[in-house]
């Protein structure tokens, strides 16, 4: 997707990676199901998509910032 961008538009110049979500559940009784799917999408998709941009951003001098937040 990132070459493609690249490609036709010439990259990108801002970026907001905005997903994020909570299960309101107690810690104890709480689906485990839920707390993987929350983990996945609030830690290892925001995570997964910066490190295949790194590549272009390291080749293009691109300066980024990544602000995260937690509502656990």
């Amino acid at each position: 997707m990132f070459g493609r961008i690249q490609s036709e538009l010439g990259g990108v110049d801002v970026c907001i990676n905005n997903a994020g979500l909570a299960h309101c559940a107690p810690l104890l009784s709480g689906s485990t199901a839920d707390w993987k799917n929350m983990l996945d999408v609030n830690n290892f998709k925001p995570s997964n998509f910066l490190r295949q941009r790194m590549r272009s951003l390291y080749l293009y001098g691109t300066v980024f910032s990544r602000v995260q937040s937690r509502n656990f």
